[in-house]
């Protein structure tokens, strides 16, 4: 019994052998395979002799014995470093040192690329190109390409392997290496992964780490984009406020930026990319500002506020009067410039980037209410000259009346107080004020301002306003009869 249970377990010892020579086998044919494609791909920039290596793949595995390959474990063999170890395909120390390094980076975008690199270096050299950059004429024998192609692709793989790890790559490289991996970073995380074979390390928790710097810092770019056009607009509604955020954002541009490493991309620059960001969508909405500057600069020196907006709209709409065309024209004015107003209108000169960003958010509620604003904008701005043909056919006075009686209309108030007066009189007892008030970002308090009317000039604002009404619409008469009903009544108190 004792003599069975020992032959068993020896012809089980020699099964696992005859199994792991028939895998060293295939094993090694697959190097060889890998190798000759890899090659092959370098005909692009060089011509590698691989008629040897195609002469041993032309070996039929499955018509020979394993003998054939190797010295084979016998079940009375003495330990031997020949025994299982595949000679037939007589690749020497280099070669199978290439073979084994392309066979397990095979899969390795940035490996591919190193090498293709390499090749490239290898086909501008002197020694194997034709005269004016011609096509490769001279071959190139596998000893060539283990020297002057692998060995050096196997040292800049590695060195960049070593700067991810330790987070010393630079800016730089890391556009030139990680360009393709925008979006995919599923594939990057992979790709590392692989890398990690060069030294066999199971230490992978600096990965999840590296493909998120490489993540942000490539999300940097459009937050740079975002930042550039949010300084276009700062620039054209002149404002004077503290914008250092963006400026430190800015600073990324610069070629010193590129010249710092990964670890750049710390919690700092990530708070302040999210500060700036902002979609393609918001950014493009944004952009058409500026883009439409001309159309700007017009409409912020001829309507001063909101209220001149509104009276605008209506004097536009009696020049448009039945004519589809220029309905649609003012309505398209009205809907950009309201859509736009937080920015236009809702910035004070000194207004800062806080500031700006809380306008921005009223801007992004616009456009998700109307994804056509930009659009609306652009529209309206190639209708500049008609616009300004509205404006000046019914004059700064009318405009100007108007907005007056609307802004008394929300929120003046008329004040009768004697004031030591011996003779009371309406001229000397009332007058009206109407509270302007606005935040100082500073400061964060409400700055408040008063303007003030007396009764001689209302009444040459009602006046004029009697002037205008007859040719008014609907809306202006409303405006006027509500401030000639009120300042009626409060007149006849005596």
């Amino acid at each position: 019994m004792n003599e069975r249970c020992r032959n068993s377990a020896a012809m089980n010892r020699l099964m696992k052998f005859r199994e792991d020579e028939v895998k060293s086998i295939y094993h090694e044919r697959a190097l060889l395979h890998n190798l000759l494609e890899v090659c092959q791909k370098l005909q692009e920039y060089i011509t590698v002799d691989v008629e040897d290596l195609e002469s041993k793949l032309g070996v039929t595995v499955e018509e020979k014995t394993l003998d054939n390959f190797m010295e084979v474990h016998q079940l009375d063999n003495i330990s031997s470093e020949k025994l299982g170890v595949v000679t037939c395909f007589e690749l020497p120390p280099g070669m199978r040192e290439m073979a084994e390094a392309l066979h397990m980076f095979r899969d390795s975008f940035i490996f591919n690329m190193c090498w293709k690199n390499q090749a490239k270096a290898l086909s501008r050299s002197d020694d194997i190109t034709g005269e004016m950059g011609a096509a490769p004429v001279i071959r190139a024998s596998f000893h060539e390409i283990h020297k002057e192609v692998f060995q050096p692709c196997y040292c800049r793989y590695r060195e960049i392997y070593n700067n991810l790890r330790s987070g010393g790559l630079t800016l730089q490289e890391v556009d030139d290496i990680f360009e393709d991996y925008k979006d995919k970073y599923d594939d990057l995380t992979n790709d590392l992964q692989i890398m990690c074979g060069i030294e066999s390390s199971k230490d992978k928790h600096w990965i999840d780490r590296r493909v998120q710097q490489i993540e942000q810092y490539h999300e940097l770019h459009l937050a740079l984009e975002s930042a550039m056009v949010i300084m276009d607009v700062k620039q054209l509604l002149c404002l004077q406020g503290d914008f250092h955020i963006v400026d430190t954002l800015l600073g990324a541009t610069d070629a010193e930026f590129k010249r710092k490493t990964l670890d750049r991309i710390d919690n700092d620059l990530i708070k302040v990319k999210k500060e700036v960001a902002m979609t393609e969508e918001q950014r493009l909405c944004l952009q058409e500002l500026y883009l439409r500057k001309n159309f700007i600069m017009w409409l912020k020196e001829a309507l001063q506020d909101l209220n001149e907006l509104k009276v605008f709209v209506d004097l536009a709409s009696i020049s448009a009067g039945e004519n589809d065309l220029d309905v649609d024209r003012v309505a398209c004015f009205h809907d950009a410039v309201l859509g736009y107003s937080s920015v236009l209108y809702e910035l004070k000169p000194d207004a800062g980037f806080r500031a700006f960003r809380k306008a921005l958010g009223k801007l992004w509620k616009a456009l998700n209410n109307d994804r056509h604003l930009p659009k609306k904008l652009r529209d309206t701005a190639r209708h500049l000259e008609w616009l300004k043909t509205v404006k000046e056919s019914h004059g700064s006075v009318e405009l100007s009346s108007l907005s007056l009686a609307s802004a008394i209309n929300k929120k003046g108030l008329y004040i009768i107080r004697a004031q030591n007066q011996k003779k009371l009189t309406l001229d000397t007892t009332l007058k009206l004020e109407i509270l302007e008030g606005h935040t100082e970002q500073s400061q964060q308090q409400e700055v408040r301002g008063m303007r003030s009317y007396s009764l001689e000039d209302l009444q040459e604002l009602l006046n004029k306003l009697m002037l205008i009404s007859g040719r008014g619409d609907q809306g202006q008469k409303e405006e006027v009869d509500h401030f000639s009903e009120v300042f009626s009544s409060v007149r006849g108190w005596h």
